[in-house]
């Protein structure tokens, strides 16, 4: 369990430094949500951490959860063996008192992409309070749409893996 914790951390903490890169846009869309586009995949956060980017659909799917201290692991699909990364990205953000965050991960940015076999976001906050869902595509669709919650946070950092084939 301890090798499980200290690999997402690694991975985590690679796939933090990798954003920082110049391959990505950031900029606030239409509804004032700090948007970023990460090559492929699409990251919009709420700039007022009272607004609510989407609500739960009635019948989403859940992304697994495994907390490993102030790591929270979601996963959802299956790795196959023809699949490949297709999307990765991530976003940091920190703040002098608690908050509840919510973020969209959203690939492929625009249009239809691979076929997404295993989605696995890591992150890293102050409280285990969260849950993430899906909200638009899926498993062995062209395109997957996640909301990830967090909740009496303080920290939030985020890095998301996007398989398919």
């Amino acid at each position: 369990m301890l090798r499980k914790v200290v690999i997402f951390m690694v991975v985590f903490i690679v796939g933090m430094i990798a954003s920082e890169e110049s391959f990505f846009a950031d900029y606030k869309d239409a509804n004032n949500f700090d948007t970023e586009i990460y090559g492929d995949l699409l990251i919009k956060s709420a700039a007022n951490t009272n607004d609510e980017i989407a609500h739960k659909p009635e019948h989403s799917h859940m992304l697994e959860s495994k907390s490993y201290g102030k790591l929270v692991h979601y996963s959802i699909g299956a790795r196959v063996s023809s699949d490949r990364l297709v999307a990765s990205g991530g976003q940091n953000q920190s703040w002098p008192s608690p908050h509840n965050v919510q973020i969209q991960l959203t690939y492929p940015s625009e249009g239809f992409g691979a076929q997404v076999t295993y989605v696995a976001i890591v992150v890293n906050q102050t409280s285990t309070l969260g849950q993430a869902y899906i909200v638009k595509g899926g498993i062995n669709e062209h395109m997957i749409s996640i909301i990830v919650d967090a909740y009496s946070t303080s920290v939030f950092n985020v890095f998301a893996y996007i398989y398919g084939i």
